[in-house]
């Protein structure tokens, strides 16, 4: 083998075990371009089942009872795979609504096949 290449790989396979170390010596430390700031601030966003994909809601968890209770009871119906019932709950829900509440309303109200959305 030659000494040049033999030497290169060295040098190579020490500067990756001092990254590596000093990545590992620092857990939680991550350079700043690795860091996502806008997902971390918008999770309180997203309602997650490890059983199915995420729901998108929106301002909903900001709304009063009258949009938040039947949107809940929609997601329930369609998680028993009932989906008239679902859409009637988000349909009561979007006439309760307004502005950036209608969003996660009206993808649901798509989602399960309702094509008159407004």
């Amino acid at each position: 083998m030659d000494p040049a290449l033999l030497l290169l790989t060295a040098v190579l396979v020490g500067v990756g075990i001092v990254v590596a170390i000093a990545a590992l010596s620092r857990p939680g430390q991550y350079p700043r371009w690795l860091k996502l700031k806008g997902v971390s601030r918008r999770l309180d966003v997203i309602r997650c089942d490890l059983d199915r994909m995420a729901e998108y809601v929106g301002g909903i968890s900001e709304s009063g009872p009258a949009v938040r209770q039947p949107f809940d009871l929609g997601l329930a119906a369609a998680g028993g795979h009932h989906w008239n019932q679902a859409i009637e709950h988000f349909r009561e829900a979007q006439a309760q609504a307004s502005g950036a509440q209608l969003v996660p309303l009206l993808v649901q109200i798509a989602d399960f096949g309702d094509t008159e959305l407004v």
